[in-house]
């Protein structure tokens, strides 16, 4: 298993996991780990097992800088057809052959622009290759071989005229050839140089097409029906390497004049045609061959005299020639050199590389060998008879690093002069006569030594100590000599911890020539392995098949890193050391044949790597060791010839009583080990080290090439191979075939096909050199790093120029605007992605103007923000046919043109840049394009009718823009687009509606259609069944109703369909289901569904890989037919009113389950005994009834969430080194926490509140983790002090410690916690004074809650530094001195600060209380969590605070609670409270206050509690307003002089009233109403009066009206009298 902690290499550029030709399974359960790689450039995983890494991609997907990516021979589970959003588009790199994946290309594959090399061999992949392929212009391998294709679109190659292999292997083609190989671009014609066609079903010939391509260098059409001759112009391809032609129906004679023409060739295959061979016997071929096959030719009658001279050749199959004759003797000879070594070698001055081994040289080396070299790096003469001595001459080659005399016949002592070779890295005489002791003089001059080999000769004498000094030695082999006494002590000295010496390691570097030197075979696990160029990582010692007596040092075990140690065959006594327990990298050890006694120590039961084990034919005794890998050494014959040893694997029981008795006497049955194989070196290869010859090329070139190498800083050298006089021959240079000069220059850092690893990138300076180069047609420097150094204006003067990629090279400054000089450029990339640090502008751009034949420009991520000309420029390349201007700021785009000249634009990228308009007009002139990206930008207005001139559009991408809505006919005649994404482009309303708008042919071949996260109304019904092609909706994240029609349903290719976050309702039962035969990802949570499945036995017809149900009615039973999904990857099931017990099948139903969420449900029972087979990542079980204890946790999950459950019991000791949320809170948790949640170093959240939990917080916590946001233990039990580790945590943003028996003072540690939000330490045991630098350093401090413990001193000024504190909280402590004046400068004036803690709820965990603070308002205690932001509250309650409160207070406009209770604070309520217009509490009880109550209050409108009581207040209550509702008497209780409502006493009472301390405004309040009186009675007297004053008529007419109504009064009143006066006299 790979272990996921490699995900914490954050800073890994290069990871290499690949596993070709191991036997051993390596497999990836798990890939998310992947993720966090985001520096990540080259990623090989091939032949590693990830059947079970079901979400691989989108790891992958995750890591921006990739570049190389190998998946080939992986087993992938799937591969996703589309994804949402493409981030690896820097990929160059992509080859996931042999993993049978059985689906049509993916259609993501067409945004990898960048791509150079793509391999898709060995699969399923089936349907068409489809015209997208034609996107990827920068195509140079394109291999597609082992497939299952129906055929091609015709426009499939178009536009890929990089191209230079297309493999089409067994792709199932059919009917004439010439018909596949014509759709190539005239321009992929001229360049292709590799062209596989073999085992298909073709036909036709192969005339009229295939000498076209003149540039080809490898043809294989074999296993085809072609017929006719091979054309003239076939022969001629002076580049040809490879010819396979075999198994056709070709024809016609092949002479030597057609074979003259091929001078580089090297594989030759005619066989199983019916062509007749007639040769000359004199003719002598300009080729070497190394592979012929022409079986079924007519060849004879004579044996093919001109193969004599084929001394390369390595394969020769002439079967059925109609050879008729004798065999020729030089046959058996002819590939290999014999006789003397020449001394013209001695004349060689140069020499740097002579590798002449595994050939049949004899004789002597000559003794002049080395007197003339003076740069001799390798001599390799190793498989040869050479005899002789070792010429002392050799000693000469100083700059010596490798010299290999294995496997001859040399003899005599090593020369004394071999110790000047002082760079010496691998010294080889193995298997040679040598005799003569070790010399001391290898260990002390030959320091950077590495491979030591001397075995199979006939030294003598001890071991000599000073080998003990060769600190880089990784392999010592002294086997098989006559070496006596004893192994030293000093051996543990051999600790390898002085690393490689790469200043040394040249050998190495002339791997790029494709040769073999510095391979060693070393007898490891008792067979001969090779070792090449890993050989630094392996370390081995073999001494074995000496006369080695002794004890094994115990020092022995001081070689930690060794793993491979051998000692067999030797005289050996005493025990096996029990400090080879030490030895943790110890992989093979082989002590067998010697004269060891005593028992096998168990030590070596913890060698976990240990595989190969030999302890037979020793006088061992006692029980064999068990345990651990032990367990896996079950071979018996490791043991024999141990007769007192016991038990397993053997058949010796260790419980027999017999009596042990070793006499010392040696096995008679020893038997003789069978001889290992030879030592050293394979045959080498040197076909690329060359004989330069001096017509090669022009010199004036060759000479500019030179300057241009001496100016490049060379990591890795890379142009190594620019040495000698053909500079044609040198990499990344390509000359005409017909002039010679030099035409090409790539120096892109790519990858090297042998190796498969990226070449380290140029540097440096560029050489005005290159301007000697005068027929230059193409240069390309990308992804190379020119550190922001700016592109040389002299490239304008190379007029030849074609092709210049300059892109992702790190080029700095402004583009020059000579580069407009280059008028026959066809292809221009500038684009800087991935160089983001160097910024590169286009100021100018109407030098763009001047290229008049440009038909590809990339200039994405080039800063274009002041070049305001920049469209009109481009305006003027009629040919353009790709745009790309992503991320480039331009400061303008035109909305129209008086006229459109690139009409010929195919794909226009204009992405990510903000722009702010309605969509440009001249884009509707594009009538050719076929790939139109106009997103995240900020085009609003309508979609317009326009849009319908694009018939050929195949993508449209307009998400993240701000349309208001879409013309009619907008979309009409669209049919062929395949691709609508209008994601979040904030339609509203209806704007559904413009879907239903397309045509009808658009409707039919619409493949993926995108209207994510707009505000659209509306229902399903009527137009989304109609488009019967496609394969993904997401209409998520709207607002549609209604049900989901049965035509959504029967769409047959529907595989992801996304519905969630709407108001659709309605039920779904399995015949709703049923239809969806091809559904991998159904998404319909947030919606009012009912998903009804009534049969209990259904057995679904589709396999998902994602179920997102969350809040559709689905209960109350757990869905049974989830049990057959076994590639579920994702499932929720959140909110489902889901009531049943959690079935076991859950767990185990597919191996690829990675996310479960059923929160919110009322699920109930325990989890099982062990989840570590689980592979999940994300978990969410969070508000259920689970109860019991936790079981062993998975070591996958990213997110863990169970809180609000029942759940007991200590929490697992576990270590989850993958954890990023960890939320256990609200159970009944108890014992310690856990010591293991220091390992989780990927910890973001950690919540385990509202527990039982007891003990200390683990001093390691915060040691390793680097990104933790939130620690919240509140109301738990937890004792002793913060610990000091936490202030390592610089991201934290939330630490809540509340309700804890937590002790000391605050550690000031915590000061470097500069992102803190919340600090919440109330309720606990703290004591000491407050910091100052809790206001200097936490300055996004938003709650401060230290309440309820035992701080002391001053309230520190620095506090109110704090602008975005929200929430104070300091009482209930013993604080005293004064309330600071400057208080009022809390303005909460700042805003918000960014809350990243708030982020977490994407996971759809439940926060429990993070994020929550306790705060006493109005009274009493409550919660305040999310919209903490929104209110503002200082309590200073329950201190020894004194003085008064000052003024400033009143600058808290926006406080909305104050609380000042229990202090002893004196002076007046200040009347400046008023101005505190947001205040709902305030509570000043308690404390010395005196005075009125101020009458600024009743202005207070929210204010809904207050209490002033028991302090010394005096004067009428105020009233009105917001006043009037506090009507409770008991908040002014305690204060015997206040008096009016709602207390019940008077304020007019005649009572003396004394009252201590008043002034004389108290008075003049009394008096208040009695002035009132008077004043509006003599004001209202006046104004009547002055009416009559100033109006005469007034006064009659008044006066008159009093006369009357008096007379009428009178006379009433007098005969009321008379009335009266009668009654009374009648009584």
């Amino acid at each position: 298993m790979v272990p996921p902690q490699l995900g914490n290499l954050s800073k890994l550029h290069y990871l290499d996991l690949s596993s070709f030709h191991c036997d051993t399974n390596i497999r990836v359960d798990n890939i998310l780990w992947l993720a966090h790689m985001s520096s990540l450039h080259y990623l090989n995983m091939s032949f590693v097992n990830m059947s079970f890494a079901t979400y691989w991609l989108q790891a992958i997907n995750m890591l921006p800088s990739l570049k190389y990516l190998d998946m080939s021979w992986t087993s992938l589970p799937t591969i996703p057809i589309s994804l949402p959003y493409l981030n690896i588009t820097t990929l160059g790199v992509l080859n996931i052959a042999g993993n049978n994946i059985n689906s049509t290309l993916p259609r993501w594959l067409r945004n990898l622009t960048s791509i150079t090399h793509l391999d898709l061999s060995s699969n399923e992949f089936h349907g068409f290759i489809p015209d997208e392929l034609s996107c990827l212009k920068s195509l140079n391998v394109l291999s597609l071989g082992s497939n299952n294709f129906e055929g091609m679109s015709p426009k499939a190659f178009s536009n890929l005229c990089s191209l230079n292999t297309l493999d089409l292997r067994r792709v199932g083609f059919s009917g004439e050839i010439n018909k596949w190989a014509e759709r190539l671009p005239s321009c992929a014609q001229q360049n292709i140089q590799n062209l596989y066609f073999k085992n298909n079903e073709l036909s036709g010939n192969l005339s009229g097409w295939l000498e076209n391509m003149t540039s080809l260098t490898e043809i294989d059409l074999s296993g085809n029906s072609l017929n006719g001759t091979i054309p003239l112009g076939v022969w001629r391809f002076t580049n040809l390497t490879r010819l396979y032609l075999q198994s056709n129906f070709f024809e016609g004679t092949i002479t030597e004049v057609q074979l003259s023409h091929l001078q580089r060739l090297k594989w030759l295959d005619l066989a199983y045609n019916t062509f007749n061979l007639q040769i000359s016997h004199d003719w002598i071929p300009h080729f070497q061959l190394k592979t012929l096959h022409l079986a079924s030719c007519n060849l004879g009658p004579k044996f093919p005299t001109w193969l004599q001279g084929q001394t390369q050749l390595e394969e020769l199959g002439l079967s059925k020639n109609g050879i008729v004759g004798t065999l020729p003797n030089w046959l058996w000879n002819m590939s290999s050199f014999d006789g003397n070594l020449p001394f013209a070698l001695c004349e060689s001055t140069s020499l740097q590389v002579l590798d002449i081994s595994n050939n049949k040289l004899s004789g002597e080396i000559p003794s002049c060998l080395g007197m003339l070299q003076d740069q001799l790096l390798v001599l390799d003469m190793m498989s040869n008879t050479l005899s002789g001595n070792v010429p002392t001459s050799l000693g000469k080659l100083r700059a010596l690093s490798i010299l290999d005399l294995s496997n001859n016949r040399l003899s005599g002592e090593i020369p004394s002069s071999l110790q000047y070779c002082r760079q010496l890295v691998n010294l080889n005489l193995g298997n040679n006569n040598f005799s003569g002791t070790i010399s001391k003089w290898i260990g002390e001059s030959l320091l950077v030594l590495m491979v030591l080999i001397l075995r199979s000769n006939g030294f003598s004498g001890s071991i000599p100590s000073q080998i003990t000094q060769l600190g880089f030695l990784r392999v010592l082999d002294l086997s098989h000599n006559n070496l006596s006494g004893t192994i030293p002590g000093s051996i543990g000295k051999l600790s390898w911890k002085k690393g490689v010496p790469t200043d040394h390691m040249l050998f190495f570097r002339y791997g790029s020539f494709d040769v073999l030197a510095g391979t060693a075979y070393l007898v490891v696990k008792g067979e001969a392995r090779e070792y090449s160029k890993l050989l630094y990582l392996v370390e081995s010692i073999d001494l074995s098949c000496n006369n080695l007596y002794g004890e094994i040092p115990d020092e022995i075990g001081d070689l930690q890193a060794l793993q491979n140690l051998n000692l067999s065959m030797n005289h050996l006594t005493g025990h096996i050391p029990d400090q080879i327990g030490k030895m943790h990298e110890l992989e093979s050890l082989d002590v067998a044949i010697n004269k060891l006694s005593g028992t096998i120590p168990q030590s070596l039961a913890t060698l976990n790597y240990l595989s190969s084990l030999n302890v037979s034919y020793n006088n061992l005794s006692g029980k064999i060791p068990s345990g651990n890998q032990m367990q896996t050494l079950n071979d018996p014959s490791i043991y024999i010839g141990n007769p007192y040893l016991c038990g397993s694997p053997t058949t010796q029981s260790c419980s027999t009583n017999e009596t042990t008795i070793v006499f010392g006497k040696e096995s008679h049955d020893r038997e003789v080990l069978s001889s290992l194989a030879r030592d050293f070196f394979p045959a080498k290869n040197f076909s690329c080290i060359r004989a330069f010859a001096a017509s090669g090329c022009f010199e004036t070139e060759r000479n500019a090439l030179l300057a241009v190498k001496v100016g490049f800083t060379n990591p890795g050298n890379r142009l190594s191979s620019w040495e000698g006089q053909d500079c044609c021959e040198w990499r990344g240079v390509v000359c005409s075939n017909t002039t010679g000069h030099v035409l090409k220059l790539n120096l892109r850092n790519s990858y090297n096909d042998v190796n498969k690893r990226p070449s380290p990138a140029l540097s440096g300076k560029i050489s005005p050199s290159l301007l000697l180069l005068n027929h230059l047609k193409h240069l390309d420097l990308s992804s190379n790093n020119f550190n922001g150094i700016r592109i040389p204006t002299y490239f304008g003067s190379l007029k030849n120029l074609r092709y210049l990629n300059l892109s992702r090279a790190c080029f700095g400054g402004t583009v020059p605007p000579q580069l407009g000089n280059l008028s026959n450029l066809h292809y221009l990339d500038i684009n800087s992605i991935g160089c983001e640090a160097y910024d590169i502008a286009v100021d100018n751009f109407a030098w763009v103007a001047h290229l008049s034949s440009l038909r590809y420009l990339d200039m994405s991520f080039v800063n274009m923000s002041i070049a305001t000309d920049w469209f009109q420029a481009i305006n003027k390349l009629p040919s353009l046919t790709y745009l790309d201007i992503t991320y480039t700021n331009p400061s303008v785009i035109p909305i129209s043109l008086p006229h459109i000249n690139i009409t010929s634009l195919r794909v226009l990228k204009i992405a990510s840049n903000n722009i702010n308009s309605t969509i440009p007009r001249w884009i509707w002139n594009l009538t050719g394009i076929t790939y139109l990206d106009l997103s995240f930008n900020q085009f609003h207005g309508f979609i317009p009718s326009e849009l319908s001139f694009l018939k050929s559009l195949k993508v449209l991408l307009l998400r993240y823009n701000n349309f208001k809505g879409v013309s009619p006919k907008a979309f009409n005649n669209l049919c062929n687009l395949s691709t609508l994404d209008l994601n979040s482009v904030g339609f509203t309303g209806r704007g559904i509606r413009s879907v239903e708008r397309l045509s009808s042919c658009t409707q039919q071949n619409l493949q993926i259609l995108r209207f994510a996260d707009n505000k659209l109304r509306g229902n399903l019904s009527g137009w989304l069944e109609r488009m019967t092609s496609l394969t993904n909706i997401d209409l998520s994240g709207n607002s549609l109703n209604g049900t989901i029609p049965i035509g959504v349903w029967r769409l047959p290719n529907l595989t992801a369909l996304y519905l969630e976050s709407n108001f659709l309702e309605g039920v779904v039962t399995e015949i709703e289901l049923s239809y969806l035969k091809r559904i991998k990802w159904l998404s319909l949570s947030y919606n009012s569904l009912h998903v009804q499945v009534m049969s209990h036995d259904w057995t679904p017809p589709f396999q998902l890989k994602g179920l997102k149900l969350a809040s559709c009615n689905l209960g109350p039973k757990f869905p049974p037919w989830l049990q057959g999904q076994t590639q579920l990857g994702e499932i929720n099931l959140s909110k489902t009113k889901i009531v049943d017990t959690l079935p076991d099948w859950l767990w185990n139903m597919s191996s690829s389950l990675e996310v479960i969420d059923l929160s919110y449900n009322q699920i109930k029972g325990k989890l099982p005994l062990s989840l570590n087979r689980v592979m999940l990542r994300y978990l969410n079980l969070s508000s259920n009834q689970f109860e019991g204890p936790l079981p062993a946790l998975p070591q996958t999950p990213t997110v863990l969430d169970l809180s609000n459950n029942f759940f007991t019991g200590p929490i697992p000791n576990s270590t989850l080194s993958s954890l990023e949320y960890l939320l256990l809170s609200n159970n009944s948790f108890d014992g310690n926490v856990p010591v293991s949640l220091c390992e989780s170093t990927s910890l973001i959240v950690l919540d385990i509140s509202n527990n039982k939990l007891s003990g200390e917080i683990p001093p390691c916590l915060g040691m390793l983790q680097d990104q933790l946001f939130v620690l919240d233990t509140m109301n738990n039990n937890l004792s002793g002090q913060i610990p000091a580790s936490l202030g390592k945590q610089t991201d934290l943003s939330i630490l809540n410690l509340r309700n804890n028996s937590l002790s000391g003072e605050i550690p000031s540690s915590l000061q470097y916690c500069t992102e803190l939000i919340i600090l919440d330490l109330g309720y606990n045991n703290f004591s000491g004074t407050i910091p100052k630098w809790i206001g200097e350093s936490l300055p996004f401090l938003m709650v401060l809650s230290l309440c309820s413990n035992t701080f002391s001193g001053s309230i520190p000024s620095e506090i109110v530094q704090l602008g975005y504190l929200r929430a104070l909280d300091l009482s209930h402590n013993i604080l005293s001195g004064s309330i600071p004046r400057s208080i009022g400068e809390l303005s909460w004036e700042k805003g918000v600060p960014i809350m990243p803690f708030f982020e977490y709820s994407n996971y759809n965990v439940s926060a429990g209380s993070v994020g929550s603070v306790y705060l006493v308002v109005k009274g009493e205690a409550r919660e305040y969590s999310k919209l903490l932001y929104l209110f503002e509250s200082i309590d200073l309650s329950c201190n020894n605070l004194y003085g008064e409160i000052p003024d400033e207070i009143g600058d808290l406009q926006a406080l909305q609670n104050l609380n000042l209770s229990i202090n002893h604070l004196t002076g007046h309520i200040p009347d400046q409270i008023g101005m505190m217009h947001a205040l709902e509490s305030l509570d000043v009880a308690m404390n010395n206050l005196s005075g009125t109550i101020p009458q600024s209050l009743a202005t207070l409108n929210y204010l809904s509690y207050l209490n002033v009581s028991y302090n010394n207040l005096s004067g009428k209550i105020p009233s009105g307003y917001q006043l009037q509702t506090l009507n409770d008497p008991s908040i002014y209780m305690g204060n015997p002089y206040l008096c009016g409502p709602p207390t019940t006493q008077s304020c007019f009472t005649n009572e003396t009233i004394h009252v201590f301390g008043k002034r004389s405004h108290d008075r003049f309040e009394r008096l208040g109403p009695d002035i009132s009186v008077v004043l509006g009675f003599i004001i209202g007297f006046w104004i009547f009066c002055g009416v009559f004053l100033l109006s005469r008529s007034l006064r009659i007419s008044y006066f008159s009206a009093i006369d009357r109504t008096y007379d009428r009064l009178y006379v009433a009143v007098a005969l009321a009298l008379i009335s009266l006066r009668r009654r009374f006299r009648e009584v």
